[in-house]
């Protein structure tokens, strides 16, 4: 079945048909008017939160990677001891 035709038939109805009129200026205008909603804090509050939480876990990883061995190192330690 080849669908060529039925869509030229969709197609043609498509550009036939006429959107309803509906005119929403009033609206519009009357929202605009009112005056300017404020910004919502949501996005500031999680991008600090989300600041904070990677300072954190920078904090905690430069500790670790401070006071232990040099993880290379080890990781050649380990290879060694499984090497027979």
């Amino acid at each position: 079945m080849n669908p060529e035709p039925m869509l030229q038939r969709l197609a043609a109805a498509a550009r036939a048909d006429a959107p309803p009129p509906i005119d929403v200026s009033g609206r519009v205008l009357a929202d605009l008017s009112a005056g300017r909603a404020r910004p919502s804090p949501q996005p500031w509050a999680f991008a600090s939160a989300s600041f904070v939480a990677g300072l954190f876990i920078a904090v905690l990883a430069v500790a670790r990677l401070a006071r232990g061995p040099d993880p290379v190192d080890e990781f050649v330690a380990f290879a060694m001891g499984m090497i027979p």
